[in-house]
């Protein structure tokens, strides 16, 4: 399992984003060498990430990590969670303050104001 971090307790999802967006990049670009059947290329990369060679080409070959990919830290609403699933994301942790809420109709806009103004609505 792998986990891409974000800030824990601040309700600031970007740093989850960036991290899996950066996760991506790196699979394409490992993707693209082993498209081009540039082994040297693989071989220089797996020693970079300072990983095996067999585990760089599974990864090429399936174009994704071969473990689960966990995102946590400041996933505050289920919008930030699907979003980090539409990135790749297998697994998410969205953070307590929102098991906390009282769930009905006005939860989102409840959420709003709790992640942008600081107020607790919910009591």
């Amino acid at each position: 399992m792998i986990r891409t971090k974000g800030e824990p307790g601040t309700g600031n999802v970007a740093e989850a984003i960036y991290h899996i967006k950066k996760v991506n990049e790196e699979l394409r670009a490992i993707k693209s060498i082993y498209d081009s059947d540039d082994k040297q290329d693989l071989v220089r990369m797996a020693r970079d990430f300072k990983v095996s060679y067999d585990l760089v080409e599974e990864t090429a070959k399936i174009g994704r990590l071969p473990v689960v990919n966990f995102a946590a830290g400041g996933i505050a609403t289920p919008a930030d969670a699907a979003y980090l699933m539409s990135l790749g994301c297998d697994g998410i942790f969205v953070g307590s303050e929102y098991s906390k809420l009282k769930m009905h109709k006005n939860v989102p806009v409840q959420l709003f104001l709790q992640q942008h103004f600081g107020k607790n609505q919910t009591k």
